[in-house]
């Protein structure tokens, strides 16, 4: 799950974006509702289908579908969180173990190869972005199970390395503005035009995403402006019960 929460940044401060993300994730008292794993990646989607060429270049349909669908593995475990809110209040991905994590990641690269190669590829590669490099064995077994398995499926996909690199980009850039879009945490954030777990990110050009209720813009063209996305959330009306409602942003 991503906790969503009501509040804001230090007015004129820039905060990196993942770091931004990260902080909202423990402000517990200030939750106010919910997004599910799946919904975040519908809008990460959302956001993919919406990106003007000049950051990553044109994303064919298979890779916004795969950008839509890269969290499908938190399904299981994000509805059993909603259906235990009566007696435990759900709780950020950020805080789940290694182990869980990797077994989500495995099921999101599984079914994303019952849809094609490509997908694959890109889910994969997403989650050996985001295993921590300093990590447990856990992460560093993924990662290095996930490379092996890849490897000849990259080389017979038909798809150039630099596409694949651009496309992954794509993923992670949108994978985390929809992050912050769902934490409810308005302010102004950087971030890079890259896939912000990669090595090489911090050397990306950055842009500034400004998160203003449900109003959201760049300091530079990287969206379509005018658009409004949308995502379902779970709010708590009272102890025990969780409804579901939908929020809206307008890019501007």
């Amino acid at each position: 799950m991503i906790l969503r929460i009501s509040g804001a940044g230090e007015p004129g401060m820039v905060t990196p974006g993942w770091k931004g993300f990260a902080e909202s994730q423990k402000l517990g008292a200030r939750v106010s509702c919910c997004v599910s794993q799946p919904a975040h990646a519908r809008l990460a989607g959302k956001l993919a289908e919406n990106l003007l060429p000049e950051p990553f270049g044109q994303l064919p349909g298979e890779v916004v579908e795969a950008i839509a669908q890269h969290d499908i593995g938190w399904s299981i475990a994000d509805l059993t969180a909603l259906e235990s809110a009566a007696i435990a209040d759900p709780a950020s991905f950020l805080s789940v173990s290694s182990q869980q994590a990797t077994d989500v990641w495995r099921r999101s690269i599984r079914a994303a190869e019952e849809r094609s190669p490509l997908q694959a590829i890109l889910t994969s590669r997403h989650f050996c972005q985001l295993a921590p490099r300093d990590g447990d064995s856990i992460h560093k077994n993924f990662r290095s199970e996930e490379n092996r398995r890849r490897e000849p499926i990259q080389k017979s996909c038909g798809v150039e390395k630099t596409d694949l690199d651009r496309y992954t980009a794509a993923l992670g850039f949108s994978d985390l503005v929809s992050l912050l879009m769902c934490s409810g945490f308005s302010g102004s954030f950087e971030v890079p035009l890259a896939h912000p777990a990669h090595p090489e990110a911090c050397n990306a050009p950055l842009v500034i995403c400004k998160i203003d209720g449900g109003t959201v813009s760049f300091d530079s063209p990287v969206v379509r402006e005018g658009i409004t996305l949308s995502a379902d959330l779970w709010a708590r009306t009272d102890p025990r019960t969780i409804v579901n409602q939908r929020c809206e942003w307008k890019l501007e």
